[in-house]
């Protein structure tokens, strides 16, 4: 299993942390490494003996106190998509899968440095630190558990909570889930890109928690480009915790059609301030409209030309030219519907 360590030094390596809390099961994120802080055993096997769909465990690394040894927290259990070198850093795609949750961090920690070894990173005498960020253990690790329980989630956030990188950090949440409204169907996410209809409505749940009694008001705000409408874009984190809910709708296609829903955190409404994810969909057309249109077309299409030719006397075989007529409307019929961006 590879071990992926992000740590607070920098505000890209926070959110990366965050980011792999709020993402739902499927979803896709990517990993910054320069190849110094990747184990040698680990950089070896780039970009093609790297075997995809390898199981990866994120861990925040608290580093931001040098008088004490960092200290390891697990956050989320991924499949490996993808990893390529370019020059001398490295990225690696994941798909995410359940949360890590360690109830016993003293455990969990003496156990992932004695599966990793002196090979995590440590302080040095002269102020620096040392160490890889990208590792592999070959041991199971006994100390974290696969989880999808929110409960677990929620102490989790409070296990983060009590370091200095996210003790400002106003909103976390999860995307609890995605369904249809009318059957109430739970639309998995799959390959990092959720599949939907065409022309219908969505509920997202978005689940927010603080371990702060009264956390300050921010936002969460969407956009979606075209091919998705969000009837309610901003949602208010006035509370230590809620359920919130966003209506979306699908355009009415003919043609497969892609679309992205844009996730914010701001101070104002429908503010983009702090970028957090996007979260592709794909539209899937209406092949019932499409055959029907198409059908409509191609009768209205040769109607005409069959009248033409069954009213004159002079043509032979009537009923054979007008079967080719009809399969020539039927065919312009379908090349129409498909040149169309929307359904009659």
């Amino acid at each position: 299993m590879f071990v992926m360590l992000s740590s607070g030094h920098r505000p890209r390596y926070r959110q990366d942390v965050l980011r792999s809390l709020a993402l739902p099961v499927g979803a896709e994120l990517d990993f910054r490494y320069d190849q110094k802080w990747i184990v040698p055993a680990v950089k070896d096997k780039l970009p093609n003996k790297v075997p995809d769909n390898s199981d990866c465990l994120i861990i925040y690394i608290d580093q931001s106190d040098k008088a004490k040894k960092p200290e390891f927290i697990p956050c989320r259990f991924a499949k490996l998509k993808s990893a390529n070198k370019h020059g001398t850093t490295a990225t690696l795609s994941m798909i995410m899968k359940e949360f890590g949750y360690a109830e016993n961090l003293a455990g969990f920690n003496e156990e992932i440095m004695a599966a990793c070894g002196n090979q995590l990173p440590a302080w040095q005498k002269d102020g620096s630190i040392s160490g890889a960020y990208w590792l592999e253990v070959n041991d199971v690790l006994q100390n974290v558990i696969r989880t999808s329980d929110i409960g677990n989630w929620e102490r989790l956030i409070s296990q983060l909570s009590e370091y200095n990188d996210f003790e400002d950090e106003h909103v976390f949440y999860m995307i609890k889930e995605l369904r249809e409204l009318g059957n109430n169907k739970v639309i998995e996410m799959f390959d990092g890109s959720y599949s939907i209809e065409s022309g219908k409505s969505y509920e997202m749940a978005i689940y927010h928690y603080h371990t702060k009694s009264e956390p300050s008001t921010r936002y969460i705000n969407l956009s979606a480009t075209e091919g998705l409408t969000l009837n309610n874009p901003t949602l208010v984190v006035d509370s230590r915790y809620d359920l919130k809910r966003i209506l979306i709708s699908s355009e009415s296609t003919y043609n497969h059609a892609r679309a992205i829903l844009s996730v914010y955190i701001g101070k104002e409404p429908n503010s983009l301030e702090r970028k957090e994810f996007d979260l592709p969909y794909r539209i899937r057309g209406s092949w019932k409209k499409i055959v029907g249109s198409t059908l409509l077309i191609g009768i209205l299409l040769a109607i005409p030309q069959i009248i033409a030719v069954n009213s004159n006397p002079q043509i032979q075989n009537p009923n054979h030219i007008a079967l080719i007529i009809s399969i020539l409307g039927i065919s312009a019929g379908y090349a129409i519907v498909r040149g169309l961006k929307s359904p009659l």
